[in-house]
């Protein structure tokens, strides 16, 4: 472990890791679509620089050093424009994974998200995925076929007892 703090801050306050956070989302869910290009992903993630409002975008540091994100968007899948907001685009950088830090992000994610009054944030994710949010507290409510791929879609219900963002300590 880094001696450096751990700290997840709004990624708008650290424009010089807009780049870094693309790229990790090119990387990693690019194949789901098809014809983007780098620079697509940066435009879009350009557009969740929000801070106090959706979209926004979370960015994990390591001192300096980005080592996760995190989105809250309104529109998470467009066979479920019902539901919102939800959390999208988790990364963590492959040496920082099984440290708890995907844990972290998620529930500053829901954080923001009930500090903007929402009571429940939804996410979609993958069969292999499903137990990490289950012990988070998240609880299945649908299954999308999508691409020959199934997605689930998750929800959680957001707390009065949450504590929000500015309440504690990240």
């Amino acid at each position: 472990m880094s001696r450096n703090l751990i700290r997840i801050e709004y990624l708008i306050d650290y424009p010089q890791h807009l780049e870094t956070v693309a790229q990790w989302e090119y990387a990693q869910w690019q194949l789901l679509h098809p014809g983007s290009v780098m620079h697509g992903w940066v435009n879009a993630l350009r557009r969740k620089l929000g801070r106090s409002q959706i979209p926004l975008t979370l960015v994990m540091l390591d001192g300096d050093e980005p080592i996760g994100a995190i989105s809250l968007i309104a529109d998470g899948n467009p066979r479920r424009v019902d539901l919102t907001p939800w959390l999208a685009s988790l990364y963590i950088e492959p040496s920082w994974r099984g440290r708890g830090m995907g844990q972290a992000l998620m529930i500053r994610g829901a954080r923001e998200a009930r500090a903007l009054g929402h009571e429940m944030v939804y996410l979609e994710t993958t069969e292999n995925q499903k137990l990490f949010h289950a012990k988070l507290g998240w609880k299945l409510i649908d299954r999308i076929l999508e691409q020959g791929q199934e997605s689930l879609i998750m929800a959680k219900q957001l707390r009065r007892t949450d504590p929000v963002p500015n309440e504690s300590a990240d």
